[in-house]
């Protein structure tokens, strides 16, 4: 897809940012791989629930560089590949910012929990995060896909949320986690996953018809 290769030829060009966010994802990783707590502890779910915080990073990062060049660009929405960008590309972009930094970040973590000898109930429990935070990030950057800085926007609008419903958990859950089977966690996952990720392309072609920009007859002919 040309307009997905746009975004992410716009992104390369910010070696500098790339490194910096891949510095602080793998340095959010590593910390939350050396801070793993067992069910029991005080603060078994505040181990399992910090993970989540390096699926922001990528996102944000990604989102804030590419989707400055094309809000409010004229000359990107009189372009051939238009239609293709803004309501199939960047949706696109978005999940596959989210969900790779996802798999690599809990993808490690699973490997520590394995060493450790974790019981199903932990993985049940980061799916469970795995959902709200996933599901929150795509939902969140679809909505600011059109505002300037929207992916740092996304940063404030994605944690707060997400401390309060920690915050307000009973004390017992805290402790022992949610007491989901494995096989419940990950259809919750997938479920969520698979809505926010419609709802991605349903916002994405709302704004792109609100725009109602007509492109310039010479682009039509040089189709």
């Amino acid at each position: 897809m040309r307009g997905l290769k746009f975004l992410f030829t716009r992104w390369a060009r910010y070696k500098w940012i790339i490194a910096l966010t891949a510095a602080l994802f793998a340095g959010t990783v590593f910390l939350c791989c050396c801070a793993v707590e067992m069910p029991g502890n005080e603060e078994y779910l505040l181990s399992v629930a910090f993970l989540p915080v390096a699926y922001y990073i990528v996102p944000m990062m990604g989102a804030t560089i590419c989707f400055a060049n094309i809000i409010g660009n004229k000359l990107m929405l009189s372009s051939p590949i238009a239609k293709e960008l803004y309501t199939v590309s960047v949706p696109l972009f978005i999940m596959i910012l989210t969900l790779g930094s996802m798999a690599v970040a809990d993808g490690a973590y699973f490997i520590v929990l394995a060493a450790k000898g974790a019981a199903a109930e932990y993985y049940s429990d980061t799916f469970i995060f795995m959902a709200i935070c996933g599901g929150l990030d795509i939902l969140a950057l679809s909505l600011l896909s059109r505002v300037m800085l929207g992916g740092v926007i996304m940063l404030y609008v994605n944690l707060l949320p997400y401390i309060g419903f920690i915050l307000i958990l009973d004390e017992d859950i805290k402790r022992n986690g949610f007491g989901l089977p494995l096989q419940v966690s990950v259809l919750i996952f997938a479920g969520v996953i698979s809505a926010v990720s419609i709802a991605s392309f349903m916002i994405n072609k709302a704004y792109f018809r609100k725009l109602n920009f007509k492109q310039p007859a010479t682009v039509y002919a040089a189709r």
